[in-house]
């Protein structure tokens, strides 16, 4: 005999969520700066896994007439977000190091 256990796509949703804020707070309050990069990276590859997803359910979905089963991309494209931010943060902080005088730039002039 066997049993099925499911857990709802919600719980989920909320899990993921519940995480993604925990480690937002870990790194805003173990070193701002580092939590401002998190936070950039992070919205910056929701909006790039969300970009991914209108444009290949609407565009390619109802434009081209093609099949397209969009949301089993989201993973994917959630796993590329956090290869570039395991990717780009160090490197942003390799480069704030090399360079200390890019941290006196000021940007109200642009």
């Amino acid at each position: 005999m066997t049993y099925k256990f499911m857990l709802p796509c919600m719980f989920w949703l909320i899990l993921g969520g519940l995480v993604a804020f925990l480690i937002s707070l870990a790194g805003f309050l173990s070193d701002p700066q580092f939590g401002w990069i998190l936070f950039s990276v992070t919205l910056g590859g929701l909006m790039m896994v969300l970009g991914y997803f209108l444009y290949q359910m609407f565009i390619i979905g109802w434009l081209f007439n093609i099949p397209v089963i969009a949301i089993a991309e989201v993973p994917i494209n959630i796993v590329q977000m956090i290869i570039g931010a395991l990717i780009a943060i160090p490197t942003a902080r390799a480069i704030r190091r090399a360079f200390p005088q890019m941290k006196k730039i000021d940007n109200s002039k642009f």
